[in-house]
């Protein structure tokens, strides 16, 4: 199958089509086991509707329209309701109760899923034919016959209306309502009856966002129905994040609520207000601007309070974004986190480091934010696993798919990009099933890619070893990784060679769902060190002289000795002037305050590593 990129394999489920036509919903019916799969939502019976008319004018064009509304006073409804046109009204009946009142303003807007119909019926009347796409990619050609030029694709589960067919060969109609051909062997057809009615009914969903599905055709496709379906959240930490957002924007098309670095390092614009998020006053003066209760108040100062320098700005957007949110002023439904990784937050380059424990606080502070997330995305290495999945489904109650990384991921500039377009337009939709890593195949790192959806379950490349496998493996590469630690062994190359191959067992050994909670921690500790002492001669040594230069030659001074050049010395020069400064410490008796402090960075930066003092974004 040839190569695809950003928009081929997009909005399987957006049919477009110029009157007349009948409405037609594109989904999914895939199978297949899948891990820890929750139970999934299901329709209820509507409760006692009341009825209220409008002049279809108001609501609509003549010929095929998208009815696209709001309720007065609300700005997302969760009730019950039908819409239906039957001559020249458009009525709502919707639930009985303290909504009952509040009447539907709509627009016609050209959207991706939802058509309905003022003319003649597409195939016989009455009758509807649906195929289920059996091949992992199907061709959908421009006639009958392999001569016949591409001009998509559909993946397997794919849904397609079956309009007519040519031996073997069926013409379908794809999801912008072009007539295409393509193989019937690889489609499984079957035949509904339809009423044809130009309806559609509101299911209650407590995530916030309108549930939609046809009531005269058959597959009924559940669909988000609100103003803000297609915007999305990036929370983007690398230094070139801003041009993940412009490609969504400019290329796919999508509303983006960009997080980015701000100008000034930890600073917001909140309320016409400038806060200093590094500021106890400011911190106190956004939480007051935000109306908070007391709990909800303590649990976000706890959370700015734990965040690192140049980071609390990013997050300080997050907290107004889920904010918004709860508020029902957006829909939180898409999220993207971006940034280096290695499966414990995401960072830049050239700033702070946003952890993934600050997301659970966010929703503890925020329930009815966290409800409405469905698609998550976290482009960063080492970012996936099926402890991963299941963490964060634990954070996201209706978490319904999650695309991340089992190895490396492609930078902004390298196919993060392409990655992101595959993502959003697979998430656009009610159709969870379509986030599959296959969409990635062929495209860079794309082997990497690790999904889940409560459809197909998890998908990684390989299936989960056992724990006992990957513990020897861990336990033979020891002696390698202790070559490097000492000095012995300088890293060539950050990409690959032993001590990588190290790191991606500890990796492995993080994400297995049998590793107990006592272990997890010193495999965390151990994957911080050894990500660190791949980049000690490219990245840390040189950091390290930059920022701390200073105080550690301060404390050599007070002994009367000269600090070295950390940055340019080898990490074994390194390991025995540290050395030779304890010893010095031993024999001078009382340290200064100087000397303590050299010493603490030297032992806890240097030597261990730990992020305490070589924090991620030197990584």
């Amino acid at each position: 199958m040839p190569f695809v990129t950003n928009r081929v394999l997009a909005r399987l489920g957006a049919l477009k089509f110029p009157a007349p036509a009948w409405a037609l919903a594109l989904g999914l019916g895939l199978g297949g086991a899948a891990h820890a799969q929750p139970t999934p939502i299901t329709n209820s019976t509507p409760a006692p509707v009341t009825t209220v008319a409008h002049p279809a004018a108001q609501i609509a064009p003549i010929g095929s329209f998208i009815l696209h509304g709001r309720v007065v006073g609300s700005p997302v409804y969760r009730g019950h309701a039908r819409i239906s046109q039957s001559g020249a009204l458009v009525t709502l009946v919707r639930a009985a109760g303290d909504e009952a009142e509040q009447t539907l303003l709509g627009r016609a807007l050209a959207r991706d899923h939802w058509v309905f119909p003022s003319g003649d019926a597409v195939g016989p009347a009455g009758e509807r034919r649906w195929g289920t796409v059996t091949a992992s990619r199907l061709n959908l050609r421009s006639g009958p016959g392999g001569n016949n030029p591409t001009r998509g694709q559909a993946i397997r589960g794919s849904k397609l209306l079956v309009v007519g067919e040519s031996g073997p060969w069926l013409e379908i109609l794809n999801r912008d309502g072009r007539r295409l051909w393509t193989h019937g062997g690889y489609v499984d057809v079957k035949s509904y009856a339809a009423s044809g009615a130009a309806e559609v009914e509101l299911i209650a969903d407590t995530r916030g966002p309108w549930s939609v599905h046809f009531s005269g055709t058959t597959p009924l496709v559940v669909e988000r129905f609100e103003e803000t379906v297609n915007e999305l959240i990036l929370l983007g930490m690398g230094l070139y994040a801003s041009q993940e957002v412009w490609d969504l924007r400019s290329v796919q098309g999508v509303k983006v609520r960009g997080i980015l670095d701000s100008a000034e390092e930890d600073v917001i614009e909140a309320f016409g207000s400038r806060r200093d998020l590094s500021e106890d006053a400011d911190v106190e003066g956004f939480l007051d601007d935000l109306g908070l209760s007391d709990a909800q108040r303590a649990i976000l100062k706890g959370a700015i309070d734990s965040t690192g320098s140049d980071a609390r700005d990013e997050l300080g957007q997050m907290i107004l974004t889920y904010w918004e949110a709860e508020r029902g002023d957006r829909v939180l439904e898409r999220m993207i986190l971006s940034g280096h990784s290695v499966g414990s937050g995401v960072w830049g380059d050239e700033n702070g480091s946003f952890s993934f424990q600050l997301l659970p606080k966010l929703n503890e502070a925020f329930p009815k934010a966290a409800a409405q997330v469905e698609d998550l995305m976290i482009a960063g290495c080492y970012s996936s696993s099926l402890r991963q999945v299941d963490r964060f489904r634990g954070w996201f109650p209706n978490l319904r798919s999650f695309w991340a990384y089992g190895d490396s991921a492609p930078g902004s500039w390298t196919g993060a990009t392409i990655h992101n377009a595959l993502w959003e337009e697979a998430s656009r939709g009610h159709e969870p099933g379509l986030v599959s890593r296959v969409l990635a195949r062929g495209t860079r790192k794309g082997d990497n890619v690790a999904t889940w959806n409560d459809v197909l379950g998890y998908e990684a490349d390989g299936p989960l070893r056992p724990l006992a496998t990957i513990s020897a493996e861990l336990d033979g590469s020891q002696d390698a990784y202790l070559k490097f630690e000492s000095g012995e062994e300088i890293v060539e190359d950050t990409q690959r060679g032993p001590l990588r191959d190290h790191y991606r067992l500890i990796q492995e050994i993080l994400g297995h769902p049998e590793l107990s909670s006592s272990e997890q921690a010193g495999w965390e500790r151990a994957r911080d060190a050894t990500i660190r002492l791949i980049f000690y001669e490219t990245n840390i040594r040189v950091r390290f002289q930059e920022v701390y230069g200073p105080e550690v030659a301060a404390g050599f001074t007070a002994l009367g000795l000269t600090a070295p050049d950390w940055a340019t010395i080898s990490r074994a020069e390194a390991k025995a002037a540290i050395l030779g400064f304890k010893q010095s410490i031993d024999l001078a008796g009382a340290p200064s305050a100087e000397v303590e402090r050299a010493l603490y960075l030297l032992s806890k930066g240097l030597e261990a590593l730990s992020i305490e003092v070589v924090p991620n974004e030197w990584v």
